[in-house]
C-alpha cells in the first residue's frame, strides 16, 4: 500500500508540473500592458525558479528585522531578494508605491506584482496604508496580503472592507511560515495574472 502511495504521488507530481508548463510558457507572451514576465533564463528550471516582474516583484512591509529576514529567506526559491522592496514602516510603503517624497523620481507605473504589508507597521499602520492605496486609482487594483501575527476577526473585517485581496496569518514555527510565504510567492508571482497597470483605452 506504501509502494503504491508514493507512486500515486509521484503522478499526481508529474502530471501538476506538465500542466504548469502551458500556463507559465503563455505567460511570457502576454499582452504588452501587462507587467508580469518571466525571466528566460530560468523558464522551465527547477524548483528554484525565480520569477522576474517589473522593476520590483513584490513590496514588503515589515518593521521587524528578524521577520523581515525570515519571509525574504522564505521567498528564495521563487524571486532573487534584489526583486523585493523592503520597508520597514507604513509612511515608507505608501512613499514607495505612490511614488512621492524619497521615491518621487521613480516611476509611477512601476509596481510591483504583489505587496505584503504587516499589520502593526510604525507611524502608519497597515490597515491605514490599505485604505490609502485602495483610494489612489494608480493602485487600486494593487495585490495587497495583510500578512500579521493577530488573528482578531476585526482586523480579518477590516482588512477585507477595506479591500485587502487576502489576509493570511503569520505563523510563528519557522517551517511553517517558509512553506505560506513561499506559496503566496508562487501564486502571486507565477499563477496570478496582475491587472493592467493603466485602465485600457
Amino acid at each position: 500500500c506504501a509502494s503504491a502511495a508514493r507512486k500515486a504521488k509521484k503522478t499526481l507530481k508529474r502530471i501538476f508540473i506538465v500542466a504548469m508548463i502551458p500556463c507559465r510558457a503563455w505567460a511570457r507572451f502576454r499582452e504588452p500592458g501587462c507587467s508580469a514576465r518571466i525571466c528566460p533564463s530560468t523558464y522551465g528550471s527547477s524548483r528554484s525558479e525565480k520569477v522576474r516582474l517589473s522593476t520590483h516583484s513584490l513590496l514588503l512591509a515589515e518593521d521587524s528585522p528578524e521577520d523581515a529576514q525570515l519571509i525574504l529567506k522564505a521567498l528564495h526559491p521563487v524571486i532573487q531578494e534584489s526583486m523585493v522592496v523592503l520597508c520597514t514602516d507604513g509612511v515608507e510603503a505608501l512613499d514607495y508605491l505612490l511614488a512621492r517624497n524619497a521615491h518621487a523620481s521613480r516611476n509611477s507605473e512601476d509596481l510591483p506584482g504583489v505587496a505584503l504589508i504587516d499589520l502593526n507597521l510604525p507611524k502608519i499602520n497597515g490597515l491605514e496604508v490599505l485604505r490609502e492605496l485602495r483610494e489612489h486609482p494608480r493602485t487600486r487594483l494593487l495585490p495587497v496580503i495583510i500578512l500579521s501575527a493577530s488573528t482578531e476577526r476585526r482586523d480579518v473585517r477590516s482588512a477585507a472592507l477595506l479591500g485587502a485581496n487576502s489576509y493570511v496569518c503569520k505563523p510563528h514555527d519557522y517551517g511553517r511560515l517558509r512553506e505560506t510565504v513561499e506559496l503566496l510567492g508562487r501564486y502571486w508571482l507565477d499563477l496570478n495574472i496582475p491587472p493592467p497597470p493603466t485602465p485600457p483605452t
